[in-house]
């Protein structure tokens, strides 16, 4: 174990899990530093929330929402909910539903959407969300992820209904 020289390798190594070192787009994601016991949030923190409404399935990708506070200096940042839909088909009618039931009673700074479901802004703006289209670059946003967890501002709290997030940052590749 003290001879791997990461999370990936000593999984790949000792358990026999298929984890890929090379090529992965979040190369700077460590669950044994960047996944942090989950702690209440200081009532100050911005709350933002990101929104993949997918379409579930054996044909499709998974919906999923991710919700992470930023301290108000955003120093530290923290996902501290998401909920991720599998392979149940979901509309965008229910994906919107998840949305409200997981912010509710939260102060929530915004609400970003891949925008190409533009029915999801419709049925958004209907039920009361304000919600802002995401920028859909990858290669900023990976940068930008990737600093973030090396220099330790990024974490993700150890929750069952974050672990889905925690396989694919360990697996997604190019």
């Amino acid at each position: 174990r003290s001879a791997c020289k990461s999370e990936a390798e000593i999984q790949r190594r000792i358990y026999g899990r298929f984890m890929p070192d090379e090529d992965r787009i979040y190369i700077a994601y460590d669950p044994q530093i960047n996944r942090k016991p989950a702690h209440p949030l200081p009532k100050d923190w911005l709350i933002y929330v990101g929104v993949d409404i997918g379409s579930g399935g054996d044909t499709g990708h998974s919906s999923a929402i991710s919700c992470v506070a930023v301290r108000p200096d955003f120093k530290l940042a923290r996902v501290f909910m998401g909920w991720h839909s599998g392979r149940e088909i979901t509309t965008v009618a229910m994906v919107v539903d998840k949305v409200l039931e997981l912010t509710r009673d939260l102060n929530i700074a915004q609400i970003f959407y891949d925008w190409a479901c533009a029915d999801f802004w419709t049925i958004a703006q209907g039920m009361g969300l304000d919600v802002q289209p995401a920028q859909k670059g990858k290669q900023l946003g990976e940068q930008t992820v990737n600093v973030l967890f090396k220099n330790e501002i990024l974490a993700i709290y150890d929750l069952p209904e974050l672990d889905q997030l925690d396989r694919e940052l360990l697996t997604y590749t190019r």
